[in-house]
């Protein structure tokens, strides 16, 4: 496990996310059936497939898993144990990142009531106060500031904040410290607004020192729902540093990062853009097109252009990614591989899907050859490939391909492998959407009944499942009554 675990950090620091995700996906697949889908392995390995889904964007899929974990938790530790705690809280995080607003104020709500029956009255009425504020959001109000008589931060932190002086040796520590003290940022806001207008007047501007109090005041602000003022904040001090040459190109890098960050956060997808090229072009000037640093920026570049419905300006950066890893790693590699997956998503917004079908074939060859026909990776492609060809507006033979392959898992892996009840979900899906019903719901009963099975009742891809059945089934109820009425009588 350590070795595997070891791969996956390597795989994601190289930016070939999707196959750290499939790398994940199989130890958890092996970590349910030797230990049970509760198990702490299991429940450890579906966090970091979670953590990994963040980091790529898709927080949408993120939720389901977090989901998952939370049910587990609650039915083996309890709602009250630190691990259920810590899932709530990341599952609100993903739900706000996907603008589910009214379930993440729900979770953050459950929190407050969490820590409140440990006696915690700081972060009850922390948490209690950012449910407020996400359920104004949810309900299109102006999201209210925190009070300013908000939960007190602990007195140390605060107290230290106030005699901190430039030169004290603990004073990075405790700057870094106070950026992760959300649970009473109003106060901790107050205090580092004291401190950089205490420093600001006996320091340089571009002081590392004065440089990492800003960042962690923008830091609070920020997880305090102020994203804006944050991004501008750290605008503001990019804009400083830009000024200095001599400051470190290091230091510059970690504000942009920060900075890109809190413009996603924001909305500001432009912006966002605008920063990251700075970077990107910035460390170009000391480093080689396929510089792991490079491509990182590179793709993060193409996420965000997505994001803001450039995807043109994608399909441009997933183009220079394939080439600087093809000139690197070759044209097999598996970096240059996942970029071109990314390419044909992009392909496809653009109205591209010829090119698009032509790249997932490609891929799909690629990744069979390197892989073996039943590796994580050759079903995620095979998946990928039917999505396109049901946006190209070929339908039949989505469906004709979904059916081989669920029937070539199922003969060769087993009818309840993860492989096989994805292919065959996703050929239920497929199937309802082109109007086959009564073949819909033929596969989808049997994915049902294969999932409750070996995932049990209260997993969550079980729970989603069985709900698509019962929709499914109550739509060709109310056809075949409709059918019926319509019939002459006599």
């Amino acid at each position: 496990m350590k070795i595997r675990l070891r791969l996956v950090h390597w795989l994601v620091a190289h930016q070939e996310h999707d196959r750290a995700r499939a790398l994940l996906e199989e130890l958890l697949s092996l970590q349910i059936r030797a230990k049970g889908e509760t198990s702490g392995e299991a429940l450890a390995t579906r966090g970091r497939i979670a953590d990994l889904l963040v980091h790529t964007g898709d927080s949408t899929r993120a939720v389901t898993e977090l989901r998952a974990m939370l049910t587990a938790h609650l039915d083996t530790v309890g709602p009250d144990h630190p691990r259920t705690l810590a899932t709530r809280r990341r599952l609100a995080h993903a739900l706000h990142d996907i603008s589910a607003l009214v379930e993440a104020a729900a979770q953050l709500d459950e929190l407050s009531r969490a820590y409140g029956r440990a006696g915690n009255r700081e972060k009850e009425a922390a948490l209690r106060a950012r449910a407020e504020r996400v359920a104004a959001e949810a309900s299109g109000g102006v999201t209210p500031p925190a009070p300013e008589d908000g939960a007190p931060a602990p007195d140390d932190l605060v107290a230290a904040l106030a005699a901190l002086a430039p030169d004290d040796p603990q004073a990075d520590d405790l700057l870094r410290r106070s950026a992760d003290a959300t649970g009473a940022a109003p106060p901790v806001v107050r205090a580092l607004d004291d401190l950089v207008a205490r420093w600001s007047a006996v320091l340089p501007v571009h002081t590392p020192l004065l440089v990492t109090a800003r960042l962690a005041r923008a830091e609070v602000k920020g997880q305090l729902g102020q994203r804006s003022t944050a991004a501008e904040e750290i605008a503001d001090l990019a804009d400083v540093l830009r000024q200095h040459p001599e400051v470190a190109p290091t230091r510059l890098a970690a504000v942009r990062r920060r900075l890109a960050h809190w413009q996603e956060a924001a909305g500001d997808h432009r912006g966002a853009s605008a920063t990251i090229e700075a970077a990107l072009e910035a460390q170009l000037r000391t480093s080689d097109p396929a510089h792991r640093k490079v491509l990182s920026l590179r793709a993060r570049l193409a996420t965000v252009r997505t994001a803001s419905g450039d995807h043109v300006g994608a399909v441009v950066e997933y183009r220079i990614l394939i080439a600087a890893a093809t000139a690197a790693h070759g044209p097999t590699s598996r970096i240059a591989l996942d970029f071109r997956t990314r390419l044909a998503t992009a392909l496809t917004a653009v109205g591209d899907s010829a090119g698009a079908l032509t790249v997932l074939r490609q891929v799909l060859e690629h990744r069979t050859a390197l892989r073996g026909p039943d590796s994580s990776e050759v079903a995620a492609a095979r998946r990928n490939l039917a999505v396109a060809l049901v946006a190209a507006g070929r339908r039949p033979e989505a469906v004709t391909l979904l059916a081989d392959t669920a029937t070539e898992y199922e003969q060769r892996l087993g009818p309840a492998h993860p492989h096989s009840l994805a292919a065959r979900q996703q050929l239920a899906v497929v199937r309802h959407d082109g109007g086959d019903l009564p073949g819909a719901l033929a596969d989808l009963t049997l994915v049902v009944a294969r999932r409750q099975q070996v995932q049990g009742g209260a997993h969550a891809q079980t729970r989603t499942a069985e709900r698509l059945l019962t929709e499914w089934t109550a739509t060709a109820g109310g056809a075949a009554r409709a059918r019926t009425q319509g019939r002459p009588r006599g």
